[in-house]
């Protein structure tokens, strides 16, 4: 009787080995979309990861040499990749890739179909594994709460069976005897609790990561909403006080920052809070207005909508020109001087001043003849 006991200790540790070698793949599956975004971000010009450790520490740290320290290296860093995607701006205005300024957004949206397809597929493969319909695992389960059978069916389940039949071999004097005696299965009582909560978790993170998705394509794409977040915090600052700086807004959010600083402004906010985010957002904005000699401009006089000219401007998001007010001070003409200068018409010619006619000099008298000389 020792060779069944033998048998079944082979084949609990071979099934343990079986279960802790899916997980490891399980494992490696989950952490395939994080070490794509790793990979990929450094390519981008910026380590989203060491901005986000900065500005932890920037929360965290109490003394202002610090903050103020730890800010500027922020700004240095968001600002050198902004500028520098800037620089590499192509011709077309629509199209994916760092010259376009939403090079971080897109792979972020990769990341997440991935994230999101992983869990979807991994449902599908338990059911190789365990040989059942693991997908609507959960869903059975609920009806069996629902009907009241839990406490009956819930015994003889056909995904985790805890009694079966066990067919095993017995060699006694010299013959092979088979045996099929009723067994218990008691490890499938804490395997079954765990896949109960595997299941439950999984379609969970899958429902949240499509929400996520979701929401994050919203904020990316409209426009509306990416200024309306950040003159929001620089509203919260007082930095916009009239109507040039909302005008300077918008353009500091769709020619300078664009979609992958503002989406790098979003992780701030959502990996610390929105003080840390306004703060950084403020810095970012005077520092632009800084290298920005049109921002330091004073304001021109409001004018009406009949004397407001317009300008044509390209618009990152849609590719269409729009047309806003044209803010800059109209030139004065420039007097065209004459190569050659012709002589001054005799009308504008300027007349000297007139003198008093001068009198002409009486004749000397004559001289008496008793006074001429004799020859």
């Amino acid at each position: 009787m020792k060779i069944p006991q033998l048998k079944a200790v082979r084949m609990l540790l071979s099934e343990v080995g079986h279960t802790i070698l899916r997980s490891h793949f399980q494992a490696v599956f989950f952490y395939a979309p994080s070490l794509v975004w790793k990979t990929l971000n450094n390519k981008a010009g910026v380590d989203s990861d060491d901005i986000m450790h900065a500005a932890d520490q920037f929360d965290k740290t109490e003394k202002m040499e610090d903050r103020d320290r730890i800010l500027k290296l922020i700004v240095n860093q968001i600002d050198r990749f902004v500028g520098s995607s800037k620089r590499r701006r192509p011709k077309r205005n629509r199209g994916i890739g760092k010259g376009h300024g939403n090079y971080l957004v897109v792979l972020y949206f990769v990341v997440k179909v991935l994230y999101a397809a992983n869990i979807f597929s991994q449902l599908f493969v338990l059911n190789k594994v365990l040989g059942t319909e693991f997908n609507t695992f959960g869903i059975h389960m609920l009806e069996r709460i629902q009907d009241d059978e839990f406490g009956t069916v819930h015994a003889n389940s056909s995904y985790f069976p805890r009694v079966t039949m066990c067919n095993f071999r017995v060699r006694r004097l010299g013959n092979v005897h088979r045996y099929a005696v009723q067994c218990v299965l008691p490890i499938n009582l804490y395997a079954e609790k765990m896949f109960i909560f595997l299941w439950f978790w999984m379609c969970i993170v899958l429902a949240m990561t499509f929400l996520s998705l979701i929401v994050w394509i919203l904020q990316m794409t409209l426009a509306r909403d990416k200024k309306r977040y950040v003159q929001n915090h620089l509203r919260s600052e007082e930095r916009i006080e009239t109507d040039f700086d909302q005008q300077l807004s918008n353009d500091f959010v769709d020619h300078y920052l664009r979609s992958d600083g503002v989406f790098l402004l979003r992780l701030i906010s959502h990996n610390t809070n929105n003080i840390t985010a306004t703060e950084v957002i403020c810095a970012l904005w005077d520092n632009w207005k800084t290298g920005n000699p049109f921002a330091k401009e004073t304001p021109p006089p409001p004018l009406s909508a009949e004397q407001t000219p317009e300008k044509e401007v390209d618009d990152d998001d849609d590719g269409e020109p729009r047309y806003v007010p044209n803010l800059e001070k109209p030139s004065l003409p420039e007097e065209k001087v004459p190569l050659y200068p012709s002589a001054p018409e005799p009308s504008t010619m300027e007349k000297p001043p007139l003198k008093p006619p001068v009198k002409p000099k009486p004749p000397p008298p004559p001289k008496p003849s008793h006074l001429a000389k004799q020859p």
